[in-house]
């Protein structure tokens, strides 16, 4: 499906320095991403466009990045691919001597785009299909909020997930209240073989037991989050193939 006019105008009047694009038959925005934005961590909130009496806190910061957002074919379905093309994540990663890029949040199997949520929580934000204005603003925004945050005070924000297989399973054991078999399924099918082979061996995990990111920490103390979302899942493909039988 094919952005709307509708779609492109609605992005440009807030964000003029995006320009929409066609070539090789794929559709993009690509260009300046401006952004003027307050974190409140009283209420764990990002302001956009806050009032000026913000501007001497420490967590309103103005920045402008150099993006290209790649619109799949079956867009608004799937999401948007988000990336930094003006070399500001490698000035960060050398700033702060980053040997692995995907620290910042980079998926490295998708030409370096940006990692804006754990893949399963695609479906819980837009379960009918991407809102384009409310995907930037909510999503891409804040992402590039806290990068900005990073580039002056090397920490994030906010809590951030762990990357892939962990972060997906930080993700589901979060989502204590939404749990169900369709969210659990979502989570197992985003993870890799060796994953799945975890989740569906016999054999529990214990606390004690080295992490699965091989830190040697105790995997309670290392991925606690994590671990608590393996074991959902683990229970999940449990009750899946009792009930199969």
């Amino acid at each position: 499906m094919s952005l709307t006019t509708s779609d492109i105008e609605n992005v440009q009047k807030l964000y003029p320095g995006l320009k929409f694009i066609e070539k090789d038959g794929k559709q993009y925005f690509t260009g300046e991403l401006r952004f003027t934005a307050f974190y409140d961590i009283s209420k764990d909130e990002l302001i956009l466009n806050p009032l000026a009496s913000a501007a001497s806190h420490n967590d309103y910061l103005t920045d402008t990045f150099q993006l290209e957002i790649e619109f799949p074919s079956d867009f608004p379905l799937s999401f948007p691919l988000v990336r930094e093309i003006g070399g500001r994540l490698k000035n960060i990663a050398d700033k702060y001597s980053i040997s692995d890029i995907r620290d910042l949040h980079v998926n490295k199997n998708q030409n370096n785009a940006v990692c804006l949520c754990p893949k399963p929580a695609e479906r819980l934000r837009y379960p009918n299909g991407v809102d384009l204005l409310h995907f930037i603003n909510n999503l891409v925004v804040p992402f590039f909020f806290g990068l900005s945050y990073f580039d002056k005070h090397r920490k994030w924000p906010w809590n951030e997930y762990s990357h892939g297989e962990l972060g997906i399973m930080e993700f589901l054991a979060e989502c204590q209240d939404k749990q169900d078999g369709s969210l659990a399924k979502s989570c197992y099918d985003a993870l890799g073989e060796q994953y799945k082979k975890i989740v569906q061996a016999s054999k529990e995990i214990k606390g004690h037991w080295p992490c699965l990111c091989n830190s040697g920490k105790k995997f309670r103390s290392c991925h606690g989050m994590a671990l608590k979302g393996l074991w959902a899942l683990k229970q999940w493909w449990k009750q899946l193939n009792k009930d199969r039988k």
